[in-house]
């Protein structure tokens, strides 16, 4: 390209006036020495800004900041721009073993449904009233669409709208990950092994360093952790690393779904690991309301680990679903799920009178509709009044 600060030079061969030339030449120094100076001050502005981008991104790596989260990453809705930020906030997202065909994950097999070792939950008849209270809710919220499944232990009686449908299952698939650990000791008990403790010591790697809820993606890695600790922050904090440390721990994501096809499970399903933001991991709300209610089955599980269940699902720190509705003495344990796509809350509810019910909401929705939550919310309040 032509220098513009030479452009007016004499060419070679061409006869100029002797003042002309020297004039040009002079004028052709001062603009040399002017350039000079500016790629000096280029190159120190530069050097600068490497440096500050330096401090800055060792800054950022360290302490991650709050807006990457995909809580508020989940805020950035507008249906007419399809945001890819996976490489952004979750660049550990594919660290894990997912086989992928045309860019999709895929299992490597899919076991097939064997004869199920959980109890059904065999309803007694519909609790007509209380559907008829929930129904009128839903239909306030045309761009929402809900799965419930309620079961009342003291009638036997159920409430069923869209129960076999199946869903996102979000956070919502950590109660198969920590039932199959407890089942599975069980069954190496049964067999004269010695169970896997609680104590036992895991290794947190950078493999299993990912992104979205929980605070163990911030810790350092190759420092071990007993499975008690993991177990619990993958319930009360819905820790995302503790829950692929644990789901590695039964042997990975197939062995995991062999289980739930042993269970009697046809529709949940897991397909990625955590975070799972595309909602691949599926279940419906009869599944995990199934789940739910053979905690207390000691064909499935012994008392202690039943009482360790319980004692991590009632300290959830989610208290803005279905919790929010219930009286302060009420003791609620269960899961909370929250992607984009989906909102829910399956648990069992203790009611200071005595009674009991399982209770199951998933509702899919535009990205991030705070309509789901209020939804949840009215349900859970509606079914509290009638059975609480």
């Amino acid at each position: 390209m032509q220098n513009l600060y030479y452009e007016n030079y004499p060419k070679q061969g061409t006869r100029y006036d002797l003042a002309a030339t020297n004039s040009v030449k002079s004028f052709s120094g001062s603009k040399k020495r002017q350039q000079k100076t500016k790629r000096n001050s280029k190159k120190k502005v530069v050097a600068a800004l490497f440096v500050w981008s330096s401090i800055l991104l060792g800054a950022f790596s360290i302490n991650k900041p709050n807006f990457l989260e995909p809580v508020y990453l989940n805020r950035l809705n507008n249906s007419d721009l399809e945001f890819k930020a996976e490489s952004v906030y979750a660049p550990t997202l594919n660290y894990a073993n997912n086989l992928s065909f045309l860019n999709t994950n895929i299992l490597a097999s899919i076991p097939e449904t064997k004869k199920g070792k959980l109890l059904p939950i065999n309803s007694t008849g519909e609790l007509t009233n209380l559907k008829n209270s929930i129904l009128p809710i839903l239909d306030n919220y045309k761009n929402l669409h809900a799965g419930i499944f309620i079961y009342d232990y003291h009638t036997g009686k159920t409430v069923d709208i869209n129960k076999d449908e199946v869903f996102p299952a979000a956070s919502i698939i950590k109660i198969p990950v920590l039932l199959d650990f407890f089942n599975r000791n069980k069954d190496l008990e049964k067999e004269g092994f010695e169970p896997v403790s609680l104590d036992k010591k895991l290794t947190f790697t950078e493999a299993h360093r990912t992104e979205g809820s929980g605070n163990l993606q911030f810790k350092s890695a190759d420092v071990d952790y007993s499975i008690d600790y993991l177990a619990k922050i993958m319930i009360r904090k819905s820790d995302n690393s503790a829950t692929n440390m644990l789901i590695e721990e039964v042997g990975g994501i197939n062995q995991l779904n062999a289980a739930l096809r042993h269970w009697g499970f046809s529709k949940t399903q897991v397909t990625s690991w955590l975070p799972d933001l595309k909602g691949t991991n599926t279940t419906t709300p009869y599944d995990i309301a199934t789940m739910l209610y053979n905690i207390d089955n000691q064909k499935f599980l012994p008392l202690q680990s039943a009482a360790n269940i319980k004692e991590y699902m009632s300290h959830v720190e989610n208290r803005t679903l279905i919790k929010s509705q219930l009286p302060e003495n009420a003791v609620l344990m269960h899961k909370t799920g929250d992607i984009g796509k989906m909102l829910g809350d399956a648990g069992v509810i203790y009611s200071p009178s005595g009674k009991k019910y399982i209770m199951v909401i998933m509702v899919k929705r535009p990205h991030n509709d705070y309509g789901a939550r209020d939804l949840i919310q009215k349900v859970s309040k509606t079914v509290y009044n009638s059975l609480g």
